[in-house]
């Protein structure tokens, strides 16, 4: 990556010999940004500009571009586009918040989950997606989702091959005491879990329990410092909760 930046730093001076303006952008993944910048002497030379989505009403004005570029409607209000697209709740909650707490706060991810209920609303002649659209949807897009995470992680900590699944059939809410086993029971040293758990948290597949709701790292601004000072605060009675995402994909007890 400093090869790539230096690389474009020569790019961009042999254009200004020629009186053209040039901007180099270098697209990299939060988690590897955040490598770089620590093993990174000169880490204020470059001008950074974070793409996080930390606001669900952003992700909702996602969907509702992508739906008015399809529609004949001109303009209308999220609810009324999204209950055309879909049921307005499910089991209870609003079917689109439901879908973003599932989403990580990606919109890849967020229009993936769609996608797969939208299919499965197709595929059986629904003409919006209802509620059992969405629990298969929900299924197919956990697995894909299991997938990706996993691929992530091993990208960083590639001495471990299968952390996420050691969740399997475990809990929805953990203790201290039972994250630390099932992380151990992964990892070759024990050394090593504090590591795997920051992990755990910046990839969203942890959040923690704050008073009435589940903090996760997007929650403090993709702060692990933030996020790590809440755990520290609750000390022993820290509970930690597995992103509702990934629950039909380990079979989680929720």
């Amino acid at each position: 990556i400093r090869a790539l930046i230096d690389a474009t730093r020569k790019i961009q001076r042999n254009f200004e010999r020629h009186k053209i303006d040039l901007l180099p952008i270098i697209f990299l993944r939060n988690d590897v940004y955040e490598l770089l910048v620590v093993e990174s002497p000169d880490r204020q030379k470059e001008a950074k500009v974070l793409l996080d989505w930390t606001d669900p009403d952003l992700l909702r004005e996602i969907i509702k571009l992508r739906i008015l570029s399809n529609d004949e409607i001109i303009n209308a209000e999220f609810d009324i586009l999204w209950r055309r697209l879909c049921v307005s709740h499910y089991k209870g909650e609003d079917s689109f918040e439901f879908i973003i707490e599932r989403s990580l706060m990606r919109p890849r991810f967020l229009l993936n989950l769609i996608n797969h209920c939208r299919s499965i609303a197709v595929n059986l002649n629904h003409n919006k997606i209802q509620e059992e659209d969405i629990q298969k949807g929900l299924a197919a897009y956990s697995a894909d989702l299991l997938t990706d995470i996993h691929l992530e992680i091993r990208d960083i900590f590639p001495e471990i091959e299968n952390l996420l699944i050691g969740f399997i059939d475990s809990d929805s809410e953990l203790s201290d005491q039972d994250l630390n086993e099932i992380v151990e029971a992964q990892v070759m040293n024990k050394s090593q879990t504090n590591k795997v758990v920051d992990l755990l948290l910046w990839y969203c597949f942890l959040g923690i329990k704050h008073d009435s709701e589940v903090k996760y790292i997007y929650s403090t601004n993709y702060s692990l410092d933030i996020l790590k000072a809440l755990i520290q605060k609750k000390s022993d009675s820290v509970v930690y909760v597995i992103n509702p995402g990934f629950y039909p994909a380990l079979l989680i007890h929720d």
